[in-house]
């Protein structure tokens, strides 16, 4: 079902060439179609200009129909000659990193210590997955600590291969030697055929665990990432789009889709970047805040200089800080999507997790209105109002599940199912959520989407049902109706949106955020509270708000933070502009380091270079990072490459004054247009 469309088509000249940008979120799929002149500067924003779009549900147990009907749409007016690149931006790593799904894998750990475990919660993260330690690694200089265990690798690829849909290799001092990993890669993919993630490719920056974490994450992407390019290339293929596909970052910058693939951690907050870079294309603001609100999550960003803040250190997605480099983007578990649930004491709460709004998933099985009417003549159970559905085909062999989670899988198989009658054997529900944190299945349930429908402020979908939806959930929550429910649900993501812009403006400024318990802040954002002191927030820049909801929650939002409300045209496609004028920028890292007097040492992607001579191992280290980022941005699709190099050095001066040289980290920073047909 498209949900809009505007066609704005006008003759171009020959120097203009159209861009199609795509976006696929946890909801919504978005299609662009971007006039971009040819002499335009890479993420040049001014003169790019909307001829078309259109928005589709996301159909997560084949992405490919949801794209198609969204790229058909914005198609079918135009030349499809005239068009010269497509460009992908994507929330699914982003959304799966926060519900913490995504495919299983086999982590290797190559000589890290047993307590790396208890570090950036990594323990946590693994959850079920197989872990392995196994001999190897190097030292702080890169000299081999201990021979790799070959033997170990080869029993790894015969235990898990069958088992998992890709191994993350972590390998201690992995980023002053890079052997042990490459070795460790080349064995498991020839044995196995599955795909191998090496931490050092991820990150030059040392912290093990946070590396680990890291590429963790990246292996259990692949497969998502992977079905959503092929997805892509299918529908680009249907219309004859043989043009180059590249996919958007997080720090904002485009890759081609061969690259994306293997590195698809580097897509986490691929969505928010995008949509800065939209937000700016299309409201002008040079210095805002951009808040994109999704169908998952909520993603903050400041804009200064027309520009994305970027966190060097690693971008922080949920409760996990990963070393992605990527736009400084604050993200929380909110969106039209949120979860509604009640915790402990019976309160309602919201989010972090997605649930297909019972609007939404009644658009694809009629017989969620049914069950509803259903439920409201009998009297209340437990479950009432939630659904259990498939998203997408097994990654795994059947096998490998439980027999709860097999037999749950079938009952499946024909479409929804209410929670009443899917969790008859109460081990079914253990079983369901295993397979939902997998990203396998999904809930249905009542949500600020369901609850906007109810208040005349959405009517996208069947409001009768949200209706029934918010009658049902009223009862399980407490609430004297469903109007009251979904009118709470409603004041409850417009405060969690002005909380989330506050965290993130105190952030920028170099704060902390703020605690749940602080008064100033909490009593600002909930002035219905009746009290003596009153306070009032004031924001010094707009709020630029973006996202299919944002219309809906941002205007009043603003107020309650004494901002300005920004909503430009075209704000619920924002993501798909800002990937269709995304330029390409490609960073290499090399270190120096000079382990005794007079003797200095280039740590080289391949291979360790000694020299005597510091100039000459400079100098050295620089061509080899100019020739790594010039080829990186090749690779990623770039022509026109510019091609900047930072030295960030790091000295150790002494009491008398004498200084001493301790390492320096050549920085080569690649900057291109995209190459279009």
């Amino acid at each position: 079902m498209v949900l809009a469309r505007i066609i704005l088509v006008q003759d171009f000249g020959e120097t203009v060439t159209l861009r199609l940008g795509i976006d696929t979120g946890g909801t919504y799929t978005d299609a662009v179609l971007m006039e971009h002149p040819d002499s335009a500067p890479a993420s040049g924003t001014s003169a790019s200009r909307v001829v078309a779009h259109a928005k589709s549900l996301t159909t997560r147990h084949d992405l490919s129909v949801g794209i198609e009907k969204a790229v058909a749409e914005v198609l079918a007016s135009v030349d499809d000659s005239k068009i010269g690149l497509v460009a992908l931006s994507t929330t699914l790593a982003t959304n799966a990193v926060v519900e913490g799904y995504g495919a299983p894998c086999c982590l290797v750990l190559i000589g890290q210590p047993e307590r790396v475990m208890e570090r950036a919660r990594l323990g946590t993260a693994v959850g079920t997955d197989p872990v392995v330690r196994i001999a190897g690694g190097h030292d702080a200089g890169g000299h081999e600590a201990q021979p790799l265990d070959v033997e170990a690798l080869e029993n790894i690829a015969r235990e898990y291969g069958n088992r998992v849909s890709g191994f993350a290799v972590a390998g201690y001092f992995a980023v002053r030697n890079t052997a042990h990993e490459l070795k460790a890669r080349d064995i498991l993919q020839a044995a196995t055929d599955r795909p191998v993630t090496c931490s050092h490719q991820l990150s030059a920056a040392l912290d093990a665990p946070r590396r680990t974490l890291t590429a963790l994450f990246n292996a259990r992407l692949v497969p998502l990432l992977t079905d959503l390019i092929k997805a892509v290339k299918s529908i680009m293929a249907s219309h004859q789009l043989d043009v180059p596909l590249m996919v958007v970052q997080g720090d904002g910058s485009l890759v081609a889709a061969e690259v994306a693939i293997s590195r698809p951690v580097e897509t986490i907050l691929s969505g928010p970047a995008a949509s800065v870079i939209g937000a700016h294309a299309l409201a002008g603001q040079s210095d805002a805040i951009v808040s994109d609100i999704g169908g998952t999550t909520t993603d903050v960003a400041v804009i200064r200089d027309g520009r994305p803040d970027v966190d060097a250190s690693g971008a922080t997605v949920g409760d996990w800080h990963t070393m992605v480099r990527a736009a400084r983007v604050q993200t929380s578990g909110l969106g039209g999507d949120s979860e509604i649930g009640a915790d402990h004491r019976g309160e309602m709460t919201l989010g972090p997790r997605r649930a297909i709004p019972l609007t939404i998933l009644h658009s694809d099985a009629p017989q969620v209105g049914s069950t509803l009417k259903e439920t409201l003549g009998r009297d209340q159970r437990f479950l009432d109002g939630a659904f259990g559905v498939r998203l997408r085909e097994l990654d795994v062999d059947p096998d490998t599940l439980s027999s709860q989670e097999l037999t749950l899988w079938r009952a499946l198989e024909n479409g929804a199912v209410d929670f009443d009658t899917l969790f008859a054997d109460p081990r079914q529900e253990r079983a369901f959520n295993r397979l939902r944190t997998r990203g396998l299945v999904a809930a249905s349930t009542f949500t600020p989407t369901d609850a906007a429908h109810v208040l005349g402020l959405q009517d996208d979908f069947d409001v009768e049902v949200a209706r029934d939806g918010a009658e049902v959930w009223a009862r399980r929550l407490g609430f004297e109706s469903g109007h009251d429910l979904a009118r709470a649900v409603y004041q409850r993501v417009v405060r969690d949106s002005a909380r989330a812009v506050v965290a993130a403006a105190l952030n920028a400024d170099g704060h902390n955020g703020f605690d749940d318990d602080d008064w100033f802040v909490e009593r600002s954002l909930n002035p219905e509270n009746k009290a003596l002191v009153t306070p009032r927030l004031a924001l010094g820049v707009p709020i630029v708000g973006i996202g299919a909801p944002a219309i809906t929650y941002y205007p009043d939002a603003a107020k309650l933070l004494g901002a300005e409300a920004v909503v430009p045209e075209h704000a619920g496609v924002c993501n798909a502009v800002g990937a269709a004028v995304a330029g390409v920028l490609r960073r290499r890292e090399i270190l120096v380091t000079s382990p005794t007097d007079h003797h200095y040492r280039v740590h080289a992607p391949a291979e360790l270079i000694e020299f005597d001579k510091m100039d000459a191992a400079l100098e050295k280290a620089e061509q080899i990072a100019r020739d790594a980022a010039h080829h990186d941005a090749q690779e990623a699709g770039a022509i026109n490459i510019d091609i900047e190099v930072v030295r960030e050095e790091k000295i150790a001066r002494a009491p008398d004054g004498t200084v001493t040289f301790v390492e320096c980290r050549i920085v080569a920073i690649a900057q291109g247009e995209p190459a279009v047909v």
